[in-house]
Parts: structure tokens; C-alpha cells; sequence
């Protein structure tokens, strides 16, 4: 650490701060400190109480001196917070008199609540008189500065700064109205909107963060974005210094030593945080659930949040022996969540993930029920029921999946009917509407999804645009373009896919420059790069797919390296193995091709053996498999093509009997069926070619029937008519080939007219009139 920076010699020393016992105190009407205030309070005053005494002051900043010539102090301790009513008939008491007297600065939390409490006015008073009026911090909670005072967009009602706090005061105590008093410097906790914020809510958080650090900057006598950089910095830091001594550990230490730093932060944590009730443990379960997982997170550390996610159940395991409180319950649900999300991200088994979500739907559906109408019981609920159908989906239990997302779209459906402005709400139903959209999907109900993912493309964009800074906002909006021009690809709008996916990618891009570090939005731009790629490939730009794919590959072998335990990092990176494979056939280059796609196969096999469960992993498994049979056939090597032919198609059909209604499982099992027909063909079995050919024609004829406006399908279709036209070819039988022939040119012409970009389709074209050709000039019929 870098020694505290002294003073420059010729400069006076600093003059002592006067003798102080209290940093601050925390005015607050007591309703906004009350949990059970309209089923969404807040306990405001102890949130703020245990943020501002465990404030680490970054070290740099430790000694220099403030606004007004003070030192700045290594911790902002003690801090006053009244934990009592006063008397209802009582002036301010000697004791609250002594502390304010006491206090270097007052804190007012402001909110049209505090606006109707005569003691918090009192108290502001009061401080003033001390002549201390310049030392006033306000804290903005909910409502608008100045409201009563006709501000256009607001009501009288809506007025948060306490009469004392707007206008001047007497040092006789007697307030000056329509003398307004200096605009204070304002610390801001609303959230989008103007909305009240909610402690320990994903959305909250950057909000609470940035009002926070704003308020510690006016208590230093500092700049705010001073604060924020030498934070940023410390925590940079802390995270550095953590790696370092976790990078020293040995194999057989490295779990008990986690686990005793992880029980060392809950000691601290419960001593100093844990807001004095019932052993801390509403404090604890904040932080190690919310804050200590928001901050591990975009670090890309499977292995620390495992950690810290197991000591947070071990600690409500315990509590589940004795009396648990709502807020317990719902913690202890959340930590099981939480866990289940850690096993995904690890590979170690999609039905352990399962089992943890269902336990917090148990605890979840009793909390729905006893606390009926409650927004935030039926959020937690419809989160859980979205949890839960992503693990049926990946184990190949659409049916299950699809129940699940749609009883959370109800819920979410719900919730935005009752509150249609409420930012948070419309963010819930874009994702719902997400989840049921990709069951549809995968059951080939192209115009069901596509109707899902505008309806959320539209919520989400009206999210972004009404807050531009919003990061969340941001990236969900990225994500619903990539949804929507992923459904693009597939019904042939190359051009309105390539907008979407362009778009999403300069969203990715702004992202990840504003914070470089974070694990998630390095993720986020390789997906967009990955899958701007796939639309240049399609458009036969291949320098270009190139150029961009490799800039996601660097992406996603860094993120392998910097955290080897993530199953979901691991995926990532074969699938843009897979891509780069595919390029180089395209270049001719099947050789590289070939050690592309095995090194995407090596770690998709480990990944499907750590998770046997995961039909994600397995079909990933089974699409490498054929792949590399395609190229082993053509370059001659017939008995790895076959071998990698029959492990593919034995996955492809144990996938399609666990869920025979899932069209992409059957899609799958056609392509796997033509390749292993295109085998046979090659090694002379021409029965048992013709076999597999026609059972794959036949899912692809149900396929296309089923959703007629996919082109996708549509080409499958055609490539199975082929198929079969050339064993028809191989076997003398020239009309019947010129026949099939014919069938798939009428097919590939269409997909041709319907997007003249996409190049592959129009090679598709060129290739089968030449075929048709051939058969024709075979048969004697030279005609068209």
C-alpha cells in the first residue's frame, strides 16, 4: 500500500476539527425506517446507519485535507441514529438536543413522509440555530425538492424537504418563509423514474450505491467523483490482494482457507452491520446474499460465490431449528437460488441446480400465500418459477419448462396491471415473455415466440430510452434485439437481423468500455460478436466474420483462463471453437477445421460427463459429433466418420424420446439421420442409406408443415429431397433423381427470392440446378 500523502512543507498545518462526538446524525421520520410500511419500506435509517460505520475511506485520501481545512478521518464513526420515539406531546428531548449538539453534521433522509413529522423539522431547526446550516446533508428517499412550491410535473404532495430545510432560520429558531435558504448539496437514493428505491434489489443497486458514495463525499468535504475513483480503485485493489493470497494457497488448504475468510467476513459483518436484531442475522443475510454476490459477480468467480453462497444456507439451516421471520424465510430462498445458479455456472449437475430451486419455490409458494397480494412475495415467486423452468429446459423437459415460464408470465402479467408505469415490473414481464418465447420456439411455434420477444423488444426499449444511463436497462435491451434477430435468421430476414444484431452490439460495446473488468459484460459482447458473425458468414462476407469472431474467441479464452471452474465459460468458448472450425471449411482449410472442432469436442465431452443430466450438454456434444464426421468423410477417413456418425445419432434420438414434443430435438435428428445416410451412401450401402434418408425426410416434411414461415425448415426440407434425389442418382434411377431434383429447386428458389443477400442460399440454388443437370443428361432428357 502507498504511504498516506503528507502535506507540502510550506503549507500550514491543517486546523483540528473541532471535538465532535458523533460524525453525523440521521433525521428520519420513523415510518421510513418501518419494513412493514405498505408492503414495501424500508429500514432506511439502520441501511444508511451500518453504510456510513463500515465505510472503508480509501487510504489515499486518509490525512488530506477536506473542504474547510479538516483532516479527513479513517472511518466515518460514530454515527447517531435515534432508535426511539419521542413523546407525542414532547419538544425535542434533552438527549436528542445533546447528540445534535454533539453531531459535526445532520443527515435529513426526505421523503413526503418526513415532510408531515414535526420532530424531524424540530430537529433540522435545531441545527441551524447551532449554526451549523452549511453542515445539513439531505438524503433524497422518495418524492421531489421544492414539489409545494409549483414545480411543473408535481404536486404539492410531493414535497420531501421539511419546511425548516427550504427556508432560513433565526438564530432565535424562528423560520423565515419565503426566504430560501442556499439550495442544499443532495445525495439521491430514488431509483428510475423518481421511484423509491428497494434496499437489497438488483435494480436498487447501482442507485444506492452512487447516492451513498455522493452523501460520504459531502461527509469527507471532497468531490464526488474523486470518492468514486479512489472506491473504484480500493476495491480494485481488494480484489487484486484477494486473487493474490488465494493464488498462493496450496491444493489441500485452498477450501479451509476459503472457508475462514469467508467465516471472517461474516464475523465482521454480523458485529458491525448486522443491525442489532436477533443476532444480526436480517444484516448478515443482506450482505452476504445481495452485496457480497453483486460484488463477486462481475469478477467471474464461480468458486468465491460458491462460498460464500454455501455459508449463507449453513447459516439458515441453522435458524430453520428455531423461529425464522419472513425475511428470513425469504433470505434463506434466495440463498437457495443462489446456489442453484453457482452449480449451474460449475457444471457439477443440472439436477442438484434443480433440486435447490424447488426447495425455494416450497418456501416461496407458503410466503405467497400468507402475505396474499404482497408485490415482492409474488416477484420472488415468479423469479423462482423462472429458475425452475430453465432447469427443466435443459434437461429436455419442455412441457415442464413451458408451465413454469407461463405461470410466471401470469404473475408477471399481474403485477404490471397493478402498477403500469412501474419500471420494474415492465423489466420482469420482458424477461417472462423471453423464457416462454424460447419454449414456443423449440417447439416450432415461430409466430407464438415472435409475438414474445416484440412485445418484449418493445418494453425494453421504452426502459432504455426513459433512462439512457441505466445500464441494465441497456444490456436487456441488447439481449431482446439478439432474441428477436436470432427468430430473423431463422425465417430468412437476413438484413432485419444483421440491423438488430449490429445494434446489440454497439450496446455491448459501450458497456464494456464503461466498466472493463466485469466478467458479465466481457460475456455479453463476445454472444453480440459471435452472432454478428453468423450473419456475415451468411452474407458470404467471410474476412470480415473472421476479424470479428476472432475477437470474440481472445474474449472467451481469457474469461477460461480467469476463472477455469465456469462451466458456462467453458460452453462459451466451443461454441466459438465450432464457429472458427466452420470458417475454415468454408476456407478449405479442413485440416485446421478438423483440430478446431476436436478441441471444441474434448471439452464438450468432460462438460457432458460432469453434467449427465444437462440435455444442453449432450446435444452440444452430439451437433461437435457430427460436425467432425462431415469433415472426416471427406477427407476419407471413413472409420472416424462413422464412429463420430453413430455416438451423434445415438444422443440425437435418447434426446428426442425425452421430449418428442421439442421441433429442435427433431431438427437435430434429421441433419444427424441425412449425415449418417451420406455415410452409408459413401461406403456402398445403399439400403441403408436410402433407410436413413427417408426417416429423415419424414421429420423434415412434419418440421416444415408445422411452421411454414421458417426458412430454416424449409431449407432442411430441401436438403432431405437431395439427399435422397442423389441415392436415387447413385442407383440408376435417373428420373426419379431429376424428379426429387425439381422438388428442391422449388424450394431453394423460394429462400433464394426471399433474401438475395444471404449468399449460402443462393449457392444452394446454383448447386441443385447443376445436379438436376446432370440427372437430366443421364436420363436422355436434356430438356429443362
Amino acid at each position: 500500500m502507498p504511504p498516506t500523502p503528507q502535506a507540502p512543507a510550506e503549507t500550514p498545518a491543517p486546523l483540528p476539527s473541532p471535538a465532535y462526538r458523533f460524525r453525523a446524525f440521521i433525521s428520519y421520520r420513523h415510518a421510513d425506517n418501518d419494513p412493514r410500511r405498505e408492503g414495501l419500506g424500508n429500514r432506511w435509517a439502520d441501511w444508511l446507519h451500518s453504510q456510513l460505520e463500515n465505510f472503508r475511506v480509501p487510504p489515499e485520501l486518509i490525512g488530506k485535507q477536506g473542504r474547510g481545512g479538516i483532516p479527513i478521518p479513517p472511518r466515518i464513526y460514530p454515527v447517531f441514529q435515534d432508535e426511539k420515539e419521542l413523546p407525542t406531546n414532547a419538544d425535542l428531548g434533552a438527549m436528542v438536543r445533546e447528540a445534535l449538539g454533539q453531531s459535526e453534521f445532520l443527515i435529513v433522509l426526505c421523503s413526503p413522509r418526513a415532510v408531515e413529522s414535526r420532530y424531524v423539522d424540530e430537529e433540522i431547526r435545531h441545527f441551524k440555530q447551532l449554526g451549523r446550516g452549511h453542515r445539513i446533508l439531505p438524503l433524497i428517499l422518495a418524492g421531489e425538492p421544492n414539489a409545494s412550491e409549483g414545480k411543473k410535473g408535481f404536486a404539492p404532495t410531493d414535497e420531501c424537504f421539511p419546511r425548516s430545510l427550504r427556508f432560513q432560520v433565526t438564530p432565535a429558531g424562528e423560520v423565515l418563509e419565503g426566504t430560501r435558504d442556499i439550495e442544499p448539496i443532495c445525495a439521491d437514493l430514488r431509483g428510475e423514474g423518481g421511484r423509491e428505491s428497494r434496499i437489497g434489489d438488483r435494480a436498487s443497486a447501482h442507485f444506492l450505491e452512487q447516492g451513498k458514495l455522493k452523501l460520504i463525499a459531502g461527509l469527507l468535504g471532497i468531490n464526488y467523483d474523486e470518492l468514486v475513483q479512489r472506491d473504484k480503485q480500493r476495491q480494485l485493489n481488494d480484489a487484486r490482494a484477494r486473487q493474490r493470497r488465494l493464488a498462493y494457497l496450496s491444493a489441500g488448504f485452498a477450501l479451509l482457507a476459503l472457508a475462514a475468510v469467508i467465516a471472517g467476513v461474516f464475523a465482521w459483518h454480523q458485529k458491525g452491520v448486522a443491525q442489532r436484531e436477533r443476532d444480526g442475522s436480517e444484516g448478515l443475510a443482506s450482505f452476504i446474499v445481495f452485496d457480497l454476490r453483486d460484488r463477486l459477480k462481475p469478477l467471474g468467480r464461480v468458486d468465491l460465490l460458491d462460498a460464500a453462497s454455501q455459508k449463507a444456507l449453513e447459516h439458515y439451516r441453522q435458524r430453520q431449528k428455531t423461529f425464522m421471520t419472513t425475511a428470513e424465510q425469504r433470505t434463506l430462498a434466495i440463498s437457495l437460488m443462489n446456489i442453484g445458479d453457482v452449480i449451474a455456472a460449475s457444471g457439477r449437475g443440472v439436477e442438484k441446480t434443480e433440486q435447490a430451486y424447488r426447495e425455494a419455490l416450497g418456501i416461496l409458494r407458503s410466503l405467497a400465500r400468507t402475505h396474499p397480494g404482497e408485490t415482492e412475495r409474488l416477484r420472488d415467486l415468479s423469479i423462482c418459477l423462472d429458475g425452475l423452468g430453465k432447469c427443466s429446459q435443459s434437461q429436455g423437459r419442455g412441457p415442464e419448462a413451458e408451465a413454469s415460464f407461463r405461470e410466471a408470465l401470469d404473475i408477471s402479467r399481474t403485477l404490471l396491471a397493478a402498477a403500469p408505469t412501474d419500471a420494474r415490473c415492465q423489466r420482469d414481464l420482458s424477461i417472462s415473455l423471453d423464457n416462454v418465447a424460447s419454449v414456443c420456439l423449440a417447439q416450432g411455434k415461430a409466430g407464438e415466440a415472435e409475438a414474445a420477444y416484440r412485445e418484449s423488444l418493445t418494453l425494453r426499449r421504452t426502459l432504455a430510452e426513459a433512462a439512457p444511463q441505466d445500464e441494465d436497462a441497456q444490456r436487456l435491451l441488447s439481449i431482446a434485439l439478439e432474441n428477436l434477430a436470432q427468430l430473423q435468421v431463422l425465417q430468412g430476414k437476413g438484413p432485419e437481423a444483421e440491423s438488430a444484431y449490429t445494434e446489440a452490439l454497439g450496446i455491448a460495446k459501450t458497456l464494456l468500455e464503461r466498466a472493463p473488468a466485469d466478467a458479465d459484460r466481457q460475456r455479453d459482447l463476445s454472444i453480440s460478436l459471435e452472432n454478428v458473425c453468423k450473419v456475415l458468414l451468411a452474407a458470404g462476407k467471410l474476412s470480415q466474420a473472421e476479424e470479428t469472431l476472432q475477437e470474440s474467441l481472445s474474449l472467451r479464452r481469457q474469461l477460461v483462463r480467469a476463472d477455469p471452474s465456469n462451466a458456462n465459460a467453458q460452453r462459451d468458448l466451443t461454441v466459438s471453437l465450432s464457429a472458427a472450425a466452420q470458417i475454415q471449411h468454408s476456407r478449405g482449410n479442413a485440416p485446421a477445421a478438423i483440430s478446431l472442432h476436436t478441441e471444441a469436442l474434448a471439452l464438450r465431452r468432460a462438460l457432458a460427463e460432469a453434467d449427465s443430466g444437462n440435455a444442453q450438454k449432450r446435444r452440444d456434444l452430439a451437433s461437435t459429433l457430427d460436425h467432425l464426421a462431415q469433415l472426416h468423410l471427406a477427407q476419407g477417413h471413413d472409420d472416424a466418420s462413422e464412429a463420430a456418425y453413430l455416438e451423434a445419432l445415438s444422443l440425437h434420438r435418447g434426446l428426442v424420446a425425452a421430449d418428442p414434443a421439442n421441433a429442435e430435438l427433431q431438427r437435430e435428428l434429421s441433419i444427424s439421420l441425412d449425415n449418417a445416410g451420406q455415410r452409408q451412401l459413401r461406403a456402398g450401402n445403399a439400403s441403408e442409406a436410402e433407410q436413413l434418408f427417408r426417416e429423415s425426410l419424414g421429420i423434415a416434411q412434419r418440421l416444415a408443415a408445422q411452421d411454414p414461415h421458417s426458412a430454416e425448415k424449409q431449407r432442411d426440407l430441401s436438403i432431405s429431397i437431395s439427399n435422397l434425389a442423389q441415392l436415387h442418382y447413385n442407383q440408376g434411377r435417373h428420373a426419379e433423381a431429376a424428379a426429387a431434383y425439381r422438388q428442391s429447386i422449388a424450394l431453394r428458389e423460394k429462400l433464394a427470392a426471399l433474401d438475395p443477400s444471404n449468399t449460402l442460399w443462393q449457392k444452394d440454388l446454383e448447386s441443385e440446378k447443376a445436379n438436376l443437370g446432370i440427372a437430366l443428361e443421364a436420363s436422355g432428357n436434356r430438356g429443362p
